[in-house]
């Protein structure tokens, strides 16, 4: 394929026009990296050092993220299954209920479920319902223990209903029947 003179000077002519595009385009950056002020290599250094000592910030920022991640998880209710860890939160109320001279009339172990938050998929929410007859001090003490525990719980679902007594027993104190969930995170092994 041959090309006659007049296509040799318009594809030449196509290409210089090409070039200056180019070069028109690549001009700010082109002349301020070859001025003799030196202006342009400053002002990129600067802004190297500014991103370089950006980022030595961040990565502190993300180990002490991390660290504070650490610590959280270890509040987290422990066990290896969703089984194990209600075990904790059961032997928990025991604990309390011993402490507080209440007997617990049932626990149940509540389905374990999810988060509705997406960046929580790798955490589960499990619960156990307990049931007992206590009086107001002994709920208050319950209540104050699992608030204080060093384990993330919450307290869901309260019901109080006053128990009616018979003439025998003692009115100095009114009984309540109380059935409350407490709810805790644990991670999705």
């Amino acid at each position: 394929m041959t090309l006659s003179k007049r296509q040799k000077y318009l594809l030449l002519i196509a290409a210089v026009l090409a070039v200056l595009i180019v070069f028109k385009r690549m001009s700010p950056f082109v002349g301020e990296f070859f001025s003799d002020d030196g202006q342009y290599l400053e002002q990129r250094i600067v802004a190297l050092q500014h991103k370089q000592q950006r980022k030595a910030r961040l990565e502190k920022e993300l180990v002490q993220l991390e660290k504070g991640l650490d610590r959280l998880e270890g509040r987290l209710v422990a066990g290896d299954t969703a089984a194990l860890a209600a075990v904790n939160i059961q032997n928990l109320l025991y604990e309390l209920g011993k402490q507080n001279q209440v007997e617990i009339d049932s626990l149940l172990v509540m389905k374990t479920d999810k988060y509705d938050d997406e960046a929580l998929d790798m955490y589960r929410r499990l619960g156990v319902q307990a049931r007992m007859t206590v009086t107001i001090k002994q709920l208050r003490g319950i209540l104050y223990g699992i608030m204080n525990s060093t384990t993330v719980l919450r307290v869901t679902d309260l019901q109080i209903t006053k128990v009616r007594r018979t003439k025998l027993q003692d009115e100095a104190a009114p009984l309540l029947s109380v059935t409350f969930t407490v709810r805790g995170p644990m991670l999705n092994k």
